[in-house]
Parts: structure tokens; sequence; C-alpha cells
């Protein structure tokens, strides 16, 4: 379980932190209230609408940042907890009652990767 949180986490990682990164980038001119004029070649600060896109563009830049955050890191570790807390909670159960514990085997765990033993081909005719 918990190498499937690392997995997910790892195959996951890309495609969350480049769809964030390029929102907020996009949004950041907007944050600074920065207007850009493409016929004049002029940059300015400020304006009317500004009073009007700054806070949402602020409030979209820093709801991605955290729930990007909690995706990434909060996610996965709330996938791993549960084999975590059973593992302390046998460690502790052994250690009151004086038992030893034998130690797990960790199962491979199924990434999904190319293995050239597995792969299908079509049958030679």
């Amino acid at each position: 379980s918990e190498d499937a949180a690392i997995a997910a986490a790892a195959q996951r990682i890309r495609p969350i932190l480049l769809t964030t990164l390029t929102t907020i980038c996009g949004l950041l001119p907007m944050v600074f209230m920065m207007n850009v004029n493409f016929r004049e070649g002029a940059i300015s600060f400020g304006g009317v609408t500004a009073e009007w896109w700054v806070p949402l563009a602020t409030a979209v830049v820093f709801g991605l940042g955290f729930s990007t955050m909690l995706t990434l890191i909060v996610t996965p570790v709330w996938l791993a907890a549960p084999a975590k807390l059973g593992r302390w909670r046998r460690r502790m159960i052994a250690r009151l009652t004086g038992r030893t514990l034998e130690p797990e085997m960790p199962e491979e765990p199924d990434l999904g990767l190319f293995e050239p033993e597995r792969d299908i081909r079509p049958a030679a005719e």
C-alpha cells in the first residue's frame, strides 16, 4: 500500500506541476496589475479593471498552490497512513505483551513497468 501511494504520487507529479505552474504563471500579470498594450508596445501597472481582477487572480493562484500541496503531499501520506499505523499498533502490542514480532517480508509492488518476458507479441505465422 505504501508502494502504491508512492507510485501514484510519482506518476501524477509531472502533470499536476505542469498544469499548476502554467496556470499560475499565466495569472501573475493579473496579480501584479500589469497591463500590456501590444499595439503601442507599452506595459503599465494599475488601472480601473485591476480593482476587480486582482483579488480574483490572487485567490486562484493561492488556491492552486495550496491544492497542489494537498494533492502531492497530504494525499499520499493519507494513503500510506493505515499501513504505517497498523505496523505501529502491532509493535506497541508486542512491546506491551512482551512478545517478539516476526519480520514482515515486503511485497514486490507491481508498478506496471515494462517487462520484456511479459511482453505480448503477435504470433508468428
